[in-house]
């Protein structure tokens, strides 16, 4: 979420929903910045990878970082564009152990 609210300009939104399902508890987050492009996604959980254009002052390892640890509790991650199609729409799912 720190992402969002770092590359979401002024007055734009981060909407985040906590919700589950029969399988899974889920957490989105949609906002109204520049997105990732398609080609970057899955690059974008690489350490160290920052896409091209992007300002900032990090070195690359947040998603990183999201990424394994939503993997070692069995979880999913996914990037995409939100309903309205512009900005980035995160989905994270961990499974249910009832």
């Amino acid at each position: 979420m720190l992402n969002s609210y770092h590359h979401t300009l002024p007055g734009g939104t981060i909407d985040v929903r906590v919700h589950k399902n029969e399988l899974a508890a889920i957490i989105e987050i949609a906002d109204t910045g520049p997105g990732i492009s398609p080609e970057d996604r899955e690059r974008v959980f690489d350490r160290f990878y920052r896409s091209k254009g992007v300002n900032g002052t990090g070195c690359g390892l947040g998603l990183a970082i999201v990424k394994s640890s939503v993997n070692r509790h069995g979880g999913t991650i996914t990037l995409g564009e939100t309903v309205e199609g512009k900005g980035l729409r995160v989905v994270i799912e961990f499974p249910l152990h009832l």
